[in-house]
């Protein structure tokens, strides 16, 4: 697996390996080991880059128990390897911002948004919900009142059902 960068360079990884191909434009390459992030073989899958400088790539651990989870590292040809998150739960679909990393900053703390389901929202969608079963609640006795006599004024009185009408005598 590869990825390329704005400027041409392209990094290279391959499964159950320690090591990263680096290659530039004009045709200079190098070779990166993260075996001391990763702490042995792994299978890496570049996942963005940082500037031009650095690549963000996903280690996973290829150790049978599985007792490391999968890292984020960031690496290139002049940085350091650095692990800069771990990531818990499956890795598939990671999607990463890396627009928004800087080298010194790679990562940072923020708490746990309330979002979509804040306190307001909910207390929102409620009172939107009651409203609108109170509006059809007011339609459907609307039209049950319609039904049962209500609608039909205007009508002459021997054509509403259950009226009498004895002006013209009765009936034989």
């Amino acid at each position: 697996m590869g990825l390329f960068a704005a400027n041409g360079t392209f990094v290279a990884s391959a499964r159950r390996t320690t090591d990263l191909a680096i290659l530039r434009p004009g045709g200079t390459s190098s070779t990166v080991t993260v075996d001391g992030v990763t702490g042995g073989p792994a299978d890496l899958a570049p996942v963005g880059w940082v500037g031009d400088e650095a690549a963000v790539v996903l280690a996973s651990p290829t150790d049978e128990d599985n007792a490391h989870l999968p890292q984020l590292v960031l690496v290139g040809p002049d940085v350091p390897a650095r692990a800069i998150g771990r990531v818990e739960g499956s890795p598939r679909g990671l999607s990463l911002a890396t627009d928004l990393m800087s080298l010194d900053r790679p990562t940072v703390e923020r708490p746990a948004p309330d979002w979509p389901w804040s306190t307001t929202r909910w207390v929102l969608t409620g009172l939107g919900v009651a409203l609108l079963l109170g509006l059809g609640w007011v339609v459907v006795l609307d039209r049950r009142r319609r039904s049962l006599g209500g609608g039909l004024r205007g009508m002459p009185p021997a054509a509403q059902p259950g009226v009498r009408d004895d002006r013209f005598g009765p009936l034989a």
